[in-house]
């Protein structure tokens, strides 16, 4: 991937210090604990101050788990596209709240009330985007989301070192049972307008 990259609400820094040692150009953002951890270990995360410098300097920016977190999200994706060049692309993870519609609280992630506070069904992150400044586009590959969902389950698994076992797992394969739970497939991506 090309360009600059932005890992916005990174936690510590494991997706930055990972892309950044596949050569790819990449800072994170975070704010409170996880700035501080982040540089503790030396992982390029900048602060809010540092971030109010980097309007429109962004090739891609991602936001992992990030989402449901914001007490305001139509204000963070504004932020989030203020960052992005024009034809810039956001993409993001988040819990998929349509398979849970009629069951809502039944849903685990609607066990971590006072952490996940924004859910999201495809259609409605598709208006979210496009009320701040992004053109909504569905139909990523799940090919293309393959290394996010193997990375996603890792950590989930709390595996953080590669091993041989690991490495040989049928991925294509097990990312497609993910998707077919977890629907991540389903998540449009935003496109940074010219006129955001």
């Amino acid at each position: 991937m090309g360009g600059r990259w932005l890992d916005f609400g990174c936690g510590t820094g494991g997706l930055v210090a990972f892309a950044k040692k596949q050569g790819i150009d990449i800072v994170g953002f975070e704010e409170g604990w996880g700035l501080q951890a982040g540089h503790l270990r030396g992982i390029p995360i900048l602060s809010s101050d540092e971030l109010k410098t980097e309007e429109g300097k962004f090739d891609f920016v991602s936001a992992i788990e990030v989402i449901e977190h914001s007490v305001d999200p139509l204000a963070t994706l504004r932020l989030i596209r203020s960052l992005l060049k024009p034809g810039g692309i956001f993409f993001f993870t988040t819990g998929n709240a349509k398979p849970w519609r009629e069951r809502l609280l039944a849903w685990s992630y609607t066990a971590c009330t006072a952490v996940h506070i924004s859910f999201f069904e495809p259609e409605t992150m598709i208006y979210a985007l496009q009320k701040s400044g992004f053109e909504a586009r569905q139909g990523v590959p799940l090919g293309r989301l393959v290394g996010i969902i193997k990375y996603g389950v890792l950590k989930n698994l709390g595996l953080k070192k590669k091993n041989q076992i690991i490495e040989i797992l049928p991925w294509r394969l097990l990312s497609s049972l993910v998707d077919y739970r977890y629907q991540v497939s389903k998540w449009p991506i935003g496109v940074a307008t010219n006129n955001g």
